[in-house]
């Protein structure tokens, strides 16, 4: 699609796609209650589900 829009052959819609909120859910007896408690804790989210970059994203992000 992108290269078919570089060529006027399409129309691409940039605006077409969101950004949705991410959180990682521990369950409710977890000692985890804060992002700073994951340190060394491994997580697991799907590889390529979009979970896996926006996770990341979220994970890795700083103030």
């Amino acid at each position: 699609m992108n290269v078919a829009a570089s060529k006027d052959q399409a129309k691409l819609y940039a605006d077409a796609y969101s950004v949705a909120p991410a959180g990682i859910f521990v369950p409710a007896d977890s000692a985890v209650r804060s992002p700073a408690d994951l340190a060394g804790v491994p997580i697991s989210v799907g590889f390529q589900s979009g979970s896996h970059y926006s996770t990341a994203a979220v994970s890795f992000a700083t103030d």
